[in-house]
């Protein structure tokens, strides 16, 4: 079909389609197609002015919107390029237009106006040209007046159009269609380019529809009612006309009307557009809105038909994409609902679906259940099948001896498989698969198992490995023909007893020979052997028998008495050899053997006993055994006597006496005439109260008796012998009287009283043991040790005794302690033990005595010392024993004095310290006194410091001071005055450092006097300069005693900086009071000031200035004038501003 280039119509058809009939210039749009021809749907929707219209083009196919115009009756619409459509009036209905075509007419203006499209790619490809006209529908009776002609598109009205009429025209109905005022079905003719319009009012059908209804006569004759059903919020006409007879009259004017708007329409079902194994995507058209734009669509679902629906998605989109991961085979329903503002509507049909099933995971890997030599049992868990029931298993066993890889074993439904008919000790791989409905899973990791090895077969015989000896069996066997798979590591060899019982393991080792040790000789082993691997040890080969070589009878027993011994015969018998050597003994031989050595054969015959007589009764004989078998005789036993009946023996002399102390008395006895019988125990027995005590009892002929025994006293003793035969008679009575001794342990030695130089003891008297105590000895160790001897016949109350002073060496070293208290003092290098006896007057020992006590008191000890005193009886027969030590203290001494010095000295004071010499036990006190004026000395200090500080005091003074201390046995001596001079006051420093005059290359600094400590002391000044530009030291200018100086030479235009410190020089007279005072004392440095030189341009300038502040300087203010000036400038300056601070105010 041909068309003209310059100009395109489009032709009105009665299908309610357009067809462009236009040779497309431009690429093909890619939502109308890529064909020549094209079918669109056009729907024109009127507004509510009557004159405005929304154009809407439809693809008919996808019943997606292509393009919205927004367009007044009459205008033309390039939908396009070269393709126009001319919007028509209402009245134009039933106009027959056929034929007729509409060009664009040129003397209208243009306005580009851009679509409301859904995609952005038809925007690009779908401009749109708006011809506006200014007629509008005068005879529609629903939309009211003329309006003015909009040009701008209303984009909310558009979206909420375009959305209800895309799910219009996707429904099944595709041929039918909604509009409003007026609605235009155009078809393409191809015979002609004629367009007939047919107007037709609204409604679910492009054409009106006739419904009869009864009339039955009113009230009013001249009114009817009827009620017809038509869709919510919907424009409709209608029309009437009357039937009689069937006959029908003509209509009337159609007669136009609007709906009220309700809830949404049941959608359709949603659809599903994709769907993968877990996932689906839902897609739906809008339903019929009832007037009111929908305002969201609401899916619900559920995956069990027990459960409840639960919302997927709320939202206006009208698809939606489930991405929940959904399990395989699954129903799924879903249901469908909009809403608008009035409400919501009703839910969909049920939408069922089930997802997609997939083949079963990959399982895990096969377990072994139970592993043999020659088989392998399997089993396996089933894998997660993915909603499709597992139909078979596959497994596959790669075996290494064949090299053919993975070979199936098993296909089945069993979960567990068990392979046989493998080899032993060989390592075999496999791997599982499942299979279902949907396919087969990937392999599960192969794994290995092994099946086990074979204990070994059986040996042979074991074999002699060279000749059999009498203790040994040299042995060897060979390798089993049958290792069960696996290596030989070693062989076991086992052995009965030689007498038929259990066999007994004898080697165990890699080596295939053994010799088999410590065997008795002449006996019958049973030998086996089997060899090891390491699964176990194999069977044992058959018995072999070895027999070792007879020996002589070894360890022959002694004989024995059989019965008891008679006066002139011994019945002897004994046991069979321990060792009959391997071979049955033939002859047993007796001897006896003499004193001198020779012996008689007694007897030889094969018993095991005999009887020898012709004995001596009560004498000792002594016999041996020999055995005999057929390797030849053993050696004779070891002799044994017996003895023939014995009798009791005779009594015992009266032993020997001997005392070993006064409490040990020593028996010595000789042995008794005996009668064949050995003594076997002896009894001494002695009298105590009236009867004999055994107090001795035992085997020797003497004894020692201390328990009961005391010196100087009388006892009676018999002994008594004791043999196998009988007791012997009782000795005859003898008598025994112990020797004195000396004194008894001295006890409860008690410390009545002690001081610094004394102690008094008390002691009861010890036991004197049979002689009377002559005298005591006291021993007391302290620095020294002291030795006191004292007799108990004194009777002098109060008497002095001697005791010898400690040695000159001892009082060198305590002296030395004394004096320095930095060195340790040791008694114990020092002590000497000295003894004395009393002498008369000149004594350290008070004595007094009673009938049962002894007290003394020992005077001349050294004071704050340990003592450890004991205490010993002395009688004619000797010393007794010192008693326990008894220690105490005496008192210490008042201190000494400590040492006095000075641990720092000022100008105005000092710092004494001293150090002490107390012992642990004590606490001290110090006393510093110092001397005034008049001489006598005053208390200034008491205390436990050991060190205290004096201040306020005057330069260059000396102060006399001396120090006591005391504790508790009082006060000590004060120690010798020590003078200590107090050093030089240094002078005061200048406070302020000031500029008088300030020049190019001078300046000029006074400064206040510093006023002299002393008449005779001379004050000087130094003044130092440092260049601030330099950073040099500081360097001296200046040194004298005036108090201004002018800086000359200096550099103009640069900062100085200046300080000041004074030198206080001594008297000769104050300097000779103490050689290490210095002549020159200086004080600290004045505060810094900084000076700037003058420039040299305005030096003449400020000559005239600095002329008239020369003499107010010279005038020389104090300090007391400056903080003057100051103030009466403040007060100045606080009026003004009051002053003016009222002015602003009023």
């Amino acid at each position: 079909m041909e068309m003209d280039t310059s100009e395109t119509y489009v032709n009105y058809m009665t299908q309610n389609q357009v067809t462009l009939n236009k040779s497309l210039q431009n690429e093909p749009c890619d939502t109308l197609g890529t064909s020549q021809e094209q079918s669109l749907h056009i729907i024109v929707e009127p507004q509510i002015d009557g004159q405005t219209n929304y154009i809407h083009l439809i693809n008919p196919p996808t019943g997606q919107i292509i393009s919205s115009y927004i367009a007044d009756h009459g205008s033309h619409i390039e939908i396009q390029p070269g393709v126009f459509f001319r919007v028509p009036f209402p009245h134009e209905h039933g106009y027959p237009y056929g034929g007729n075509n509409y060009p664009i007419s040129n003397q209208h203006s243009y306005h580009q106006v851009f679509p409301n499209n859904i995609s952005s790619h038809s925007r690009q490809n779908f401009p749109s040209i708006i011809i506006p006209s200014q007629q509008y529908n005068p005879f529609c009776s629903v939309h009211g007046s003329p309006r003015s002609f909009q040009t701008q598109p209303v984009v909310q009205d558009i979206d909420k159009r375009r959305e209800k009429l895309q799910k219009k025209i996707s429904d099944k109905q595709a041929n039918i269609n909604d509009c409003t005022c007026v609605k235009h079905t155009y078809h393409k003719k191809l015979s002609d380019k004629n367009c007939v319009v047919d107007p037709w009012c609204s409604g679910k059908s492009a054409r009106f529809v006739s419904e009869r209804f009864g009339v039955r006569l009113p009230p009013c004759p001249w009114k009817y009612r009827a009620q017809l059903n038509f869709s919510a919020q919907r424009p409709c006409l209608s029309r009437l006309c009357a039937v009689s007879n069937d006959t029908q009259g003509s209509y009337c004017d159609p007669v136009a009307c609007t709906t009220f708007c309700s809830v949404p329409d049941k959608p359709f079902p949603p659809r599903i557009t994709q769907k993968s194994k877990n996932s689906l995507t839902l897609k739906w058209t809008a339903p019929y809105d009832g007037g009111s734009p929908i305002t969201f669509y609401r899916i619900q679902w559920r995956k069990d038909t027990n459960e409840e629906f639960k919302d997927l998605y709320v939202g206006m989109q009208k698809h939606y994409k489930l991405n929940h991961k959904l399990p395989p085979l699954t129903l799924c329903q879903f249901q469908l609902q909009a809403a608008n503002e009035l409400g919501e509507g009703e839910y969909s049909t049920i939408l069922e679906y089930l997802t997609c099933g997939g083949p079963p995971n990959t399982p895990n890997q096969p377990e072994l259940t139970e592993c043999h030599t020659n088989m392998l049992s399997l089993s396996w868990n089933e894998p997660d099948d993915n909603g499709s029931p597992i139909l078979e298993y596959k497994l596959e066993m790669n075996n290494p001896t064949d090299g053919y890889g993975f070979m199936v074993q098993y296909c089945g439904e069993l979960k567990y498989f068990t392979c046989n008919n493998l080899l032993r000790n060989t390592p075999y791989t496999f791997r599982l698969m499942a299979t279902n409905d949907y396919g087969s899973s990937k392999y599960s990791v192969p794994v290995t198992y092994s099946t086990l090895a074979e204990a070994p077969g059986k040996m042979a015989k074991p074999m002699l490995n060279g000749k059999i000896k009498p203790f040994s069996i040299p042995i060897k066997w060979g390798l089993p023909k049958d290792t069960g798979g696996d290596q030989i590591i070693g062989y076991v060899l086992e052995m009965d007893d030689g007498l038929g019982q259990s066999f007994v393991k004898v080697y165990h080792g890699p080596d295939n020979e053994f010799v088999i040790n410590n065997l008795q000789p002449g006996r019958t082993y049973q030998v086996k052997v089997a060899s090891e691997s390491k699964v176990g040890i194999g069977t044992f080969s058959p018995v072999a028998n070895f027999t070792t070589l007879a020996v002589c009878p070894k360890n022959v027993n002694p004989p024995r008495l059989s019965l008891a011994p008679e006066m002139n015969v011994l019945h002897l018998e004994w046991d069979l050899p321990l060792d009959i050597g391997g071979s049955i003994i033939t002859s047993y031989s007796v001897k006896m053997v003499h004193k001198d050595g020779k012996s008689d054969i007694v007897y030889n015959g094969v018993k095991q006993g005999c009887s020898v007589g012709d004995l001596e009764p009560g004498k000792e004989y002594f016999f041996s055994v020999q055995a005999t078998n057929s390797a030849g005789s053993s050696q004779w036993s070891s002799v044994v006597g017996f003895k023939t009946a014995p009798g009791p023996p005779e009594a015992i002399h009266p032993p020997n006496i001997s005392f070993k102390s006064p409490t040990h008395i020593f028996f010595d006895w000789m042995e008794p005439t005996l009668h064949g019988a050995p003594i076997t125990m002896y009894s001494l027995e002695k009298l105590e109260n009236e009867l004999f005590q055994k107090v001795f009892h035992g085997t020797t002929s003497f004894c020692d008796l201390k328990q009961g025994v005391q010196p100087a006293t009388t006892y009676y003793f018999r002994l008594q012998a004791h043999s196998a035969a009988g007791n012997s008679p009782y000795s005859s009575i003898f008598t025994v009287k112990t020797p004195p001794a000396p004194p008894g342990l001295v006890q409860d030695i008690k410390i009545l009283e002690q001081t610094s130089n004394s102690c008094f003891i008390e002691w009861p008297h010890p036991q004197d043991n049979g002689s009377q105590i002559i005298e005591y000895i006291l021993e007391a160790t302290g620095t020294t040790s002291m030795l006191y001897t004292i007799p108990r016949t004194i009777c002098v109350e109060d008497s002095m005794l001697d005791i010898l002073p400690v040695s000159e060496k001892a009082n060198e070293v305590k002296q030395e302690k004394l004096d320095s208290s930095d060195d340790e003092y040791s008694s114990s290098d020092e002590e000497e033990v000295l003894h004395n006896s009393i002498s008369g007057s000149e004594s350290s020992v008070t004595l007094r005595q009673n009938d049962n006590v002894m007290e003394y008191r020992l005077t001349g000890l050294e004071p704050d010392t340990l003592y450890k005193l004991r205490i010993q009886a002395v009688s004619e027969v000797g010393i007794g024993a010192f008693s326990q030590y008894v220690q105490f203290y005496t008192k210490e001494l008042p201190p000494l004095a400590p040492t006095l010095s000075a641990s720092s000295i000022s100008y105005h004071s000092i710092k004494l310290k001293w150090g002490h010499q107390s012992s642990k036990k004590s606490i001290l006190n110090h006393t510093l006194q110092m001397q005034n004026k008049s001489g006598s000395f005053n208390t200034v200090y008491s205390g436990m410091d050991t060190s205290f500080t004096l201040s306020k005091l005057k330069e260059l003074t000396p102060y006399c001071f001396r120090i006591q201390s005391s504790n508790e046995a009082g006060e000590g001596q004060f120690s010798m005055p020590k003078v200590f001079y107090t050093k030089a006051q240094p002078p005061s420093h200048v406070k302020e450092l000031i500029c008088q005059h300030v020049d190019i290359s001078s300046i000029k600094l006074i400064w206040t006097p510093v006023e002299s400590i002393r008449p005779d002391d001379i004050t000087k000044y130094t003044l130092q300069m440092q260049n601030v530009e330099l950073g040099n030291n500081f360097n001296q200018v200046y040194n004298g005693i005036k108090t201004e100086f002018t800086v000359c030479d200096l550099e103009p235009d640069k900062a100085y900086q200046f300080r000041i410190y004074v030198t206080r020089t001594l008297s000769a007279m104050d300097r000779n009071i103490l050689a290490n005072v210095p002549e020159d004392i200086k004080s600290i440095h004045s505060p810094i000031i900084r000076v700037h030189t003058l420039r040299q341009a305005i030096s003449k300038e400020c000559e005239h200035d600095l002329k008239k502040i020369e003499p107010a300087q010279a005038i020389g203010l104090t300090d007391t004038h400056i903080a003057l000036i100051f103030l009466v400038s403040f007060l100045a300056i606080c009026v003004v501003t009051i002053v003016l601070m009222y002015i602003a105010t009023n």
